[in-house]
């Protein structure tokens, strides 16, 4: 009976010792696209707290960085606002994408500039492009009421950005949008850049007479968010989870999401991804593991950030078929 009380209090003696040792963590670097900034974030810290063994790491940086990052293998995960360019693939053929959320490109206002504003794609042509410089003008082409007065203060992304691909992308369907799509937009002069979805955010908020463009996430009850006329319906239709996830359903379906032909579906709506390295992420289980993670019960939190989850979507199914194909490269 002495016997097994040593051999017991030898045993429970090596367990404290192993569990006193520190263990090496496992570290997740992710970086890019500053609208997934705020949800990485979230993510990361739920993660850490369900494995205290694995450390998440988060930057921004914008989305072709992180492409750019994840392609040349020094990220584990580049986060994008946009899929991948058949250039990038042919510059980075190890990437892949998985969609993680969904989200939309919205136009806010500051309060002071109208009650509510109701904007076409023509109307946005004309503010983005720099063709209409006061609220008199824009009153005067398109017969509408502003009660704002003045010059038409313009805020827009100063760094590279996938919130301009996209918004950019979607205005460049007007045959009067001369500017192009990018990251990168030559903008007028007379326009202001700041940096990142919260520095137009903040702006905004800050300048009676300001406007600009951001992320699903940063909508607060601080501006005038526009209802922008869907082209494919006529409706006029306000960004919100319900908006986006019908545009998004119809664009399962169609393989587009921008101006889907459903009723109440928002026109400037957009998917966020994952880029990953093939080549990186071979024997690297525990990334891959952190993305089913998100792709599933992560996906709770989307959400709680102000974006749209993918839960029950043909986009989700999608990522996950895809991620399994990671695991058995």
């Amino acid at each position: 009976m002495r016997k097994l009380v040593v051999v017991y209090l030898l045993l429970v003696l090596a367990l404290l010792i192993y569990l006193a040792v520190p263990k090496e963590r496992k570290v997740i670097v992710i970086a890019g696209s500053s609208t997934l900034y705020p949800l990485n974030l979230r993510w990361a810290e739920e993660y850490m707290r369900l494995h205290p063994d694995v450390s998440v790491e988060v930057s921004s940086g914008g989305s072709g960085f992180g492409i750019d990052a994840a392609g040349r293998g020094i990220v584990d995960i580049g986060a994008s606002s946009y899929p991948l360019f058949p250039e990038q693939r042919e510059r980075y053929p190890n990437l892949v994408e998985l969609p993680v959320a969904l989200d939309a490109v919205a136009v806010v206002a500051n309060k002071h500039v109208n009650d509510s504003l109701r904007l076409t794609r023509e109307m946005l042509v004309a503010i983005f492009s720099g063709a209409v410089k006061t609220w008199e003008e824009l009153e005067q082409k398109f017969g509408v009421r502003i009660r704002a007065t003045g010059e038409i203060h313009v805020y827009v992304r100063a760094e590279a950005s996938g919130t301009t691909e996209v918004f950019t992308l979607w205005l460049s369907r007007s045959p009067n949008w001369t500017l192009g799509h990018g990251e990168v937009i030559s903008w007028p002069e007379r326009f202001v850049r700041a940096e990142g979805n919260y520095g137009i955010a903040s702006a905004v908020r800050n300048d009676p007479n300001g406007i600009g463009y951001v992320g699903l996430a940063y909508i607060t009850a601080d501006f005038v968010v526009a209802a922008i006329e869907n082209p494919s319906t006529g409706e006029f239709v306000a960004p919100s989870p319900e908006t986006v996830r019908r545009a998004a359903e119809a664009g399962a379906e169609t393989g587009e999401m921008f101006d889907a032909p459903v009723s109440g579906a928002y026109p400037i709506v957009r998917a966020l991804y994952y880029v990953v390295n093939r080549e990186r992420v071979r024997g690297r289980s525990y990334v891959l593991e952190f993305i089913r993670w998100v792709l599933t019960d992560g996906q709770i939190f989307v959400p709680e950030v102000g974006y749209v989850e993918l839960t029950n979507t043909t986009l989700q199914t999608h990522a996950l078929e895809v991620l399994s194909r990671l695991r058995g490269a």
